[in-house]
């Protein structure tokens, strides 16, 4: 795919099934020469974690996030499971652009 592509989507636990996560699934990404297209969801941790993993990836080279609410858990291979939804979407991507914009954590 390098050359051929702008940038690789790295899902978050597509279709609620376990699968690697996506914040190291876009540093794989990133040692192969191609630019990830870092999916979170909001479905499985809380405001806490996620900001967490945003300074992360960033601090590895991640420019692109999707903030995604998330596929429900009951259509997955885990689905006892409980949903996290500390915030929606709509949320994320506004915690994301203070954190980038401002320098600050959704706390101010």
């Amino acid at each position: 795919m390098k050359g051929k592509v702008d940038a690789v989507n790295i899902t978050d636990n597509q279709t609620g099934v376990v699968r690697m996560a996506s914040w190291a699934a876009s540093l794989l990404a990133i040692q192969e020469g191609l630019e990830p297209n870092y999916q979170m969801v909001c479905r499985d941790r809380n405001r806490l974690a996620m900001q967490a993993d945003i300074l992360g990836v960033y601090a590895h080279g991640v420019r692109n996030m999707l903030c995604l609410s998330g596929d429900h858990q009951q259509f997955g291979d885990h689905p006892k499971s409980k949903g996290v939804y500390d915030i929606d979407s709509i949320q994320l991507i506004s915690t994301v652009r203070g954190m980038r914009d401002d320098g600050k954590f959704s706390t101010g």
